[in-house]
């Protein structure tokens, strides 16, 4: 029996076999996306599908001579045997089996199992990948996720469930439950119960902890419903909200403090909204803000703010308001005047910031309103005692200088004359030696009324000295100036007299005038000093009358002045022929080293002492002043290193002048002196007269810096005869503060006087330094002044003025006057 026809039946089968496990594996790769994926089911397609073709071309080649001749299935028909044949048989077996398999193991072969668990493999990743971000997502919401399947009673629940109840892995969800407060049990229940019955339902609790501390959690429960919309389980999420509800209560305390704060605040608190073009409104203000501007506090509901503020000042208060708006400040502030109910200006420091917006809410500012009317009231006093006479009530020298600057601006610019007079009481002397110090300021301020109701209201006058008067006529020429200044001396012809305790004295006046006009090319102090000349013309020619200074010889006139008091003053620097007093500085309190203050004196070709008033004018005028401050500082240093040499603690206190305080050699000259003749530190004590430190503020801080870093201490001198405001007093450094006799002479008698003095002593103690109290009177002032708290005071009650060879030795042999009592020496 010829083998040929089995085998070629048996390759066919096997070809056909093969074929189909190709059909289903290649199948299977492209039904689960892993034709590029997976080179085993590639490789293994393509060793079936190559050995589909090799026995199907077996086939093939056996039963190709029957239709014709065929050389190649012609030998192959001889060279199969049984043996092979066999082996072919058993392969189509094995096919025919494999195939058969296909109802017993479907799912293999349409899904293969290489491709199955691969893709399997791919769910379960991508499964547990959704997993990890779920607990991920519920860990950074700290909520928890929980189900309970009804019928069995089994619960799912996610990582972030266990850690917010505290559950270890295999713990019991519902043991946890019992933590629940007991007054929040009862909710807890109500809301599984509802969800139960296929209601959603939600709720808050409180979670006792291990450590016995509360956490605070928000309940979401849902029923899960099966396809007949039976409730086959219930699920929900546990979110902790510890940390959201201890905000809250924290937001919710602030915003009570804060409107605690606002509604109890001493000073105007508002909440201000701004519209798109700008405007400020109120939202909201406080009870004070209602009585600082006497509205009721719905008044000013949804009021733009410009309502309430002066017209003048409203574009000041708004342009600071845009830079919040802007965002270029974080803090403004305005001084503004507020405009009350009744129609008067209110001053308010007005004070701003931003409150930053949240959400959608629009941003609001803050503002506070703090009243300055009593702080305007008393700057806009010491302004005028800043500008003004403390005596008389006329302008200063200061302020008269500035006025006549104005005027020859304005002669300049409209062309118009004028005229400056200059006038000295004659015989003033003799009323304060005769009748008494009283007496004297008595008949200066009756002078300076006289002159005042004598001259127009445009006119300028000005008390610049002790009895010295200046008088700026405006719009005037020669025959105004005359005219003015006969009325100016029938008046004192007519009211010159003083009269006390029967006792009487007369004076006159001296008048210089001076003429100014478009045409001259003059200053200010030339005016003064042609004033001045033209009034020592009148006093030499037999006083009480005037005198018109002529400009024709000006520079002869002007070299004769210079060249006597250069030559007097310069001799008496030259020659050390100055001569020094000494007045004591008193103690008021503890017991402190004797401290005198060296006053100047200048001896004149008779011998005769002229006071500083007289000379020191002249000398600044000629600019003589630093080397005379130079040289009363030599002399104090020696002073002092002689005592101190000698076993004898001592104080001295030297006057500085105002040109000398701006002279940038004065620190290196004072520790050139105690390079050479060392002191103890705090025993020289530098004064400043305080209009001059006011008015070189910058030089006044750098002076002060220096000296005391050289071991001097500084006394502000004068305090109160020409300052502007306290706030200088933070700018300058001192240690001492030396009160005007001004408010010192009537202090007991004067309340006001009483205010400044306690004022003053209590900043200057606020500031680490001393009070001292000028032109003490008696024992009265003194006890007062004591009660006041101020340090120490001088006066001539306390002790004249008198030569170093007098007074020094004296006082130096006696012991510190006793704390309870000031000294008399």
């Amino acid at each position: 029996m010829a083998v040929w026809p089995i085998a070629a039946g048996a390759n066919a089968l096997i070809a056909a076999c093969y074929f189909g496990i190709v059909w289903v594996i290649a199948g299977g790769l492209l039904r689960t996306h892993q034709v590029r994926s997976n080179a085993l089911g590639v490789a293994t397609a393509l060793i079936f599908f190559t050995c589909a073709v090799h026995h199907g071309s077996h086939a093939v080649h056996l039963l190709l001579p029957l239709v014709g001749h065929d050389a190649h299935g012609e030998a192959m028909r001889r060279a199969f045997g049984w043996p092979m044949a066999g082996w072919d048989i058993f392969g189509a077996c094995v096919g025919v089996v494999y195939l058969s398999l296909r109802s017993s193991f479907g799912r293999l072969l349409q899904t293969p199992a290489m491709f199955r668990d691969m893709s399997q493999a791919r769910v379960d990743a991508a499964i547990a990948a959704e997993h990890e971000a779920l607990n991920e997502a519920q860990a950074i919401g700290q909520m928890g996720s929980w189900r309970r399947e009804i019928a069995s009673d089994e619960w799912e629940t996610s990582d972030e469930f266990r850690r917010i109840l505290e559950l270890e892995p295999g713990d019991d969800p519902r043991a946890r439950w019992s933590a629940v407060h007991p007054d929040d049990e009862g909710d807890v229940r109500v809301a599984i119960d509802r969800a139960g019955r296929g209601q959603a339902a939600e709720t808050s609790c409180r979670l006792i902890r291990e450590d016995r501390s509360e956490a605070r959690l928000q309940l979401h429960v849902r029923p899960v419903l099966d396809a007949a919309g039976t409730v086959v389980a219930v699920a929900g999420t546990v979110q902790d909200v510890t940390r959201q509800k201890a905000m809250e209560a924290a937001l919710l305390q602030a915003e009570q403090r804060f409107r605690t704060a606002f509604d109890a605040a001493p000073i105007g608190v508002s909440l201000l909204s701004v519209d798109a073009d700008g405007t400020a409104r109120f939202v909201s203000t406080n009870d004070a803000m209602s009585e600082l501007l006497g509205q009721p506090v719905e008044q000013f509901t949804g009021n733009p703010l410009a309502t309430y503020t002066h017209p003048e000042d409203q574009r000041l208060l708004a342009e600071r308001l845009a830079e919040l708006a802007r965002d270029t400040a974080d803090k403004v502030e305005a001084e503004v005047r507020l405009m009350h109910r009744g129609g008067h200006p209110v001053w308010a420091l007005v004070t701003a910031a931003v409150i930053p917006a949240h959400d959608d809410d629009p941003g609001l500012i803050v503002a506070n309103f703090t009243d300055l009317s009593q702080r305007k009231a008393y700057e806009g006093q010491l302004q005028h005692l800043a500008d003004h006479d403390a005596l008389t009530g006329l302008f200063n020298r200061r302020r008269f200088t500035e006025e006549l600057e104005r005027c020859l601006a304005q002669t300049a610019r409209y062309r118009e004359p004028g005229a400056v007079l200059f006038l000295d009481l004659d015989g003033f002397k003799g009323v304060n030696d005769t009748l008494g110090h009283a007496a004297g300021d008595e008949l200066i301020a009756r002078v300076g009324r006289m002159f005042a109701s004598a001259v127009r209201t445009t006119d300028i006058l000005a008390r610049v000295g002790g009895d010295e008067f200046a008088l700026i006529l405006t719009r005037s020429d020669e025959a105004d100036a005359v005219r003015v200044a006969e009325k100016l001396l029938s008046s004192i012809r007519r009211d010159g007299v003083v009269v006390s305790h029967e006792r009487h004295a007369n004076v006159s006046v001296s008048i210089g005038i001076t003429l100014f006009t478009p045409q001259d090319d003059v200053t200010a102090d030339e005016l003064v000093v042609e004033a001045d000349v033209a009034m020592y013309d009148a006093k030499e020619a037999g006083k009480d009358r005037y005198s018109i200074y002529e400009r024709t010889g000006l520079q002869h006139a002007r070299l004769t002045v210079r060249e006597n008091w250069n030559r007097r003053l310069s001799a008496a620097v030259e020659a050390g022929t100055f001569v020094l007093h000494a007045q004591p500085i008193v103690s008021l309190g503890r017991a402190t080293p004797p401290t005198f203050e060296l006053l100047l004196r200048l001896p004149d070709d008779h011998g005769d002492l002229i006071p500083p008033g007289t000379f020191l004018y002249n000398a600044e005028r000629f600019g003589l002043i630093t080397p005379i401050d130079q040289w009363v500082l030599a002399q104090a240093v020696a002073l002092l290193a002689d005592s101190h040499a000698a076993g004898i603690d001592l104080a001295l206190s030297v006057n500085v002048s105002g040109k000398t305080m701006t002279d940038a050699s004065l620190s290196a000259y004072v520790a050139s002196l105690l390079d050479r003749r060392p002191i103890t530190p705090g025993r020289l004590i530098i004064e400043v007269t305080e209009t001059a430190a006011i008015t070189n503020i910058e030089r006044a801080q750098a002076l002060a810096r220096d000296l005391r870093s050289l071991g001097c201490q500084i006394a502000l001198d004068d305090f109160g005869a020409g300052f502007a405001s306290f706030y200088y007093l933070k700018h300058l450094s001192f240690d001492h503060l030396k009160i005007d006799g001004e408010f010192i002479r009537n202090l007991c008698t004067t309340p006001s006087d009483q205010l400044v003095v306690r004022a003053v002593v209590d900043i200057t103690r606020g500031l680490g330094a001393r009070t001292i109290a000028e032109f003490v009177g008696d024992d009265a002032t003194a006890d007062l002044l004591r009660a006041l708290g101020v340090d120490a005071a001088q006066g001539y009650h306390l002790g004249r003025p008198e030569a170093l060879d007098r007074v020094l030795p004296h006082l130096l042999r006696k012991p510190p006057a006793p704390a309870g009592r000031a000294a008399t020496s």
